[in-house]
C-alpha cells in the first residue's frame, strides 16, 4: 500500500471562519478522524463526549470526541473528530466516506484522484505496486473529491 496525505482544512461547524489547513494521513483503517487537542482548541471546537477505542495492539483508550467540518475540492462535510495527541492528523473512514470516498484507493499522482476498482491498472508511474491507476482511462471511471 502507498502512504497518502491530503492537505485540507478542518473547520469549526459553529464558526466556519475558524479553520486551519493541515496535512492529514489518509487512513481507511481508522473509523474517525484525529486532530490534535491544541488544534481543535484553537478552532474553538469543543468535545461533546468521550469514547473508548481499541487500538491495533488491543489496548483500550478513552478519548474526547467532538464534531468538525472537513473540506476537499469544494465539498464540505461534517464528521466526528477525536481529540488526539500532538502532531497526529488522520483522516478516518467516516470523514473520507462523507467526502465521497467509500473504500476508494487513492492514487498518489499530482492529481490526487481516487480510482474505483473497475479502473485499476498497474501502469501509472506515480503509484506503488499495490495502488493502481491509469491516466488514459475514461473520465467517468475516476471519482474526484
Amino acid at each position: 500500500m502507498s502512504i497518502t496525505y491530503l492537505t485540507i482544512p478542518v473547520i469549526n461547524p459553529m464558526k466556519p471562519k475558524k479553520r486551519k489547513e493541515e496535512q492529514f494521513l489518509v487512513d481507511f483503517g481508522a473509523i474517525y478522524s484525529v486532530v490534535p487537542v491544541e488544534t481543535l482548541e484553537k478552532l474553538d471546537i469543543r468535545p461533546t463526549d468521550t469514547q473508548k477505542f481499541t487500538l491495533a495492539n488491543g489496548e483500550v483508550i478513552e478519548k474526547k470526541v467532538g464534531n468538525a467540518l472537513f473540506e476537499y475540492r469544494g465539498k464540505v462535510r461534517s464528521s466526528p473528530v477525536v481529540f488526539g495527541e500532538k502532531g497526529i492528523f488522520l483522516l478516518g473512514a467516516v470523514t473520507l466516506e462523507s467526502l465521497g470516498a467509500p473504500s476508494a484507493t487513492f492514487c498518489s499522482c499530482p492529481g490526487s484522484h481516487m480510482v474505483n476498482s473497475a479502473a485499476m491498472r498497474d501502469d501509472c508511474k506515480y503509484c506503488t505496486p499495490h495502488v493502481y491507476c491509469n491516466h488514459e482511462i475514461k473520465p467517468e471511471a475516476i471519482q474526484k473529491l
